[in-house]
């Protein structure tokens, strides 16, 4: 996976022996459990937070909370949610077993972007920094209104195709087909980086069983 050095954040996995993780308020493994993430779950590790050596063995992370298509409807505050998990329950996506376009593959139909087509919502009055399209949260919003707009996407996993709905695409408008794909058993994974600067993203796609099961969309911030 080839992302900027620069970025503040990687996406990892979940993947333990137990088939979840613990995610814990402080990096210890007495510390009050936050939450309890599955396998296969996406999540990102905060690079910018260096640990005591005593700890040197834990990662804090960024995830979502019963939220696996990430955020959709625009609420205020949106916020990551945060904690603390063992590396040990890690596995960056790099460590999976590469897949080929022939076994499994997502393919975006752009369009031009035309802001009379959609219901645009913006956090200022100048028309630049887009807050919803469509009542949809949009998460380049630092990167002004898109060029481009993706009007379908499809999923060819060991060739049955998946549609993914529109309503997951309203929110990473401007995206493009660069993806790297993995595989970990029968879960296929669709990792891209999207935007630039302050607006960077990334997207992960997750097919399970042939079924979409989380959209993961995170920023570096």
């Amino acid at each position: 996976m080839i992302f900027s050095n620069n970025l503040l954040a990687q996406p990892y996995i979940i993947k333990s022996k137990e088939c979840y993780t613990n995610i814990r308020i402080a990096p210890n493994a007495k510390a009050e459990i936050k939450a309890k993430l599955k396998n296969h779950t996406v999540i990102l590790i905060d690079q910018t937070e260096e640990l005591p050596s005593e700890q040197s063995n834990w990662r804090k992370v960024l995830f979502y909370k019963d939220k696996p298509f990430s955020f959709l409807v625009y609420e205020e505050n949106l916020e990551m949610d945060h904690g603390y998990v063992h590396k040990s329950q890690l596995m960056n996506l790099d460590e999976l077993q590469k897949v080929n376009e022939e076994t499994f593959q997502i393919t975006y139909t752009l369009e031009s972007f035309s802001a009379s087509k959609y219901k645009v919502s913006y956090y200022d009055n100048g028309n630049t920094n887009v807050k919803s399209i469509n009542n949809i949260y949009y998460y380049l919003a630092d990167c002004g209104l898109p060029k481009k707009a993706i009007s379908k996407a499809e999923v060819k996993v060991n060739k049955q195709q998946i549609e993914i709905p529109g309503k997951y695409l309203l929110g990473i408008f401007s995206a493009s087909d660069n993806f790297q794909y993995y595989k970990d058993g029968n879960v296929y994974y669709a990792s891209q980086q999207i935007g630039d600067g302050a607006c960077t993203n990334y997207v992960v796609w997750v097919i399970e069983n042939q079924k979409l099961t989380q959209r993961f969309v995170g920023w570096d911030y």
